[in-house]
Parts: C-alpha cells; sequence; structure tokens
C-alpha cells in the first residue's frame, strides 16, 4: 500500500514513479482537483475509482466510465470495488 498522499504535486510524483497497481483518488487535494491526476492514472493504464465528498456531478464527463463513491461510504461494497480494480490491474 502507498499512501495516503496529501498533495497533488506528491501524487503527481508518486503516478510518474509507479510501484502501484490501483489508485483511490479523492477529488480535492487541499484546495486542488485531482482530475489531471486521474487523467495520469488513466493515461498509465492503472485503474482507479473516485472515492469523495463531492457528488457525480463534479466529476467531468470524460470520467463517466470510473466508479464513484460518494461520503458516507458503504465500506464493505468500496472494498468488493477496489478489490475488482486489484483484478483488472493483475490480468
Amino acid at each position: 500500500m502507498i499512501g495516503p498522499i496529501a498533495g497533488l504535486e506528491s501524487a503527481r510524483d508518486q503516478v510518474a514513479q509507479g510501484g502501484f497497481d490501483v489508485a483511490v483518488l479523492d477529488i480535492d487535494l487541499r484546495g486542488q482537483a485531482t482530475y489531471v491526476i486521474a487523467d495520469e492514472l488513466r493515461s498509465a493504464n492503472i485503474p482507479f475509482l473516485f472515492a469523495t465528498g463531492y457528488s457525480e456531478a463534479a466529476i467531468p464527463a470524460r470520467f463517466h466510465d470510473i466508479r464513484h463513491w460518494q461520503k458516507p461510504y458503504e465500506l464493505d461494497k468500496l472494498v468488493e470495488d477496489i478489490t475488482r480494480l486489484c483484478r483488472l490491474a493483475a490480468a
């Protein structure tokens, strides 16, 4: 496990370095939108999902296919989705 990562630049550095299979991404890191990270994850073929306090309406249309979890989470269902991402990464 890597993380949590609290800053946008740290997250960008981690994506560039690699070393992880999946990501759970909040939409906001210390007041900065993380869609650039989502774009980089997609470009690197790293499966990810959004887990955030923001509604689905806040997510750009280009990410309509990405699973979104809004607080409060159903932890067991969130874990199921992360497990699915891990299977995708292993395939």
